[in-house]
């Protein structure tokens, strides 16, 4: 997503269903990106990783996931194709 506001609603619903998330936005410290990047790759329970356009377009690898959800397009399709390929490398 490119609202931070918007992952904030959908990691509210999820966590409130019971669904193991995290999420990564661009004003979160070196740790906390690393934390949030760690859980997912490692916890077998964490299954969604809530990312913004921006703060997940560059410098991330998520080999770990399978799919990418695009929850709200932007004009620049190159953005959205540039998060797509995080979970398209080799690794």
């Amino acid at each position: 997503s490119q609202l931070t506001s918007f992952l904030d609603l959908i990691n509210f619903s999820l966590q409130k269903s019971g669904v193991s998330c995290v999420q990564l936005v661009g004003d979160m410290s070196i740790t906390a990106r690393d934390a949030a990047i760690k859980k997912f790759t490692e916890d077998p329970e964490c299954r969604i990783f809530l990312v913004s356009l921006k703060a997940g377009g560059v410098a991330l690898n998520l080999t770990a996931a399978s799919h990418v959800f695009v929850m709200d397009p932007w004009w620049n399709p190159a953005v959205e194709r540039q998060a797509q390929d995080r979970i398209h490398r080799i690794g």
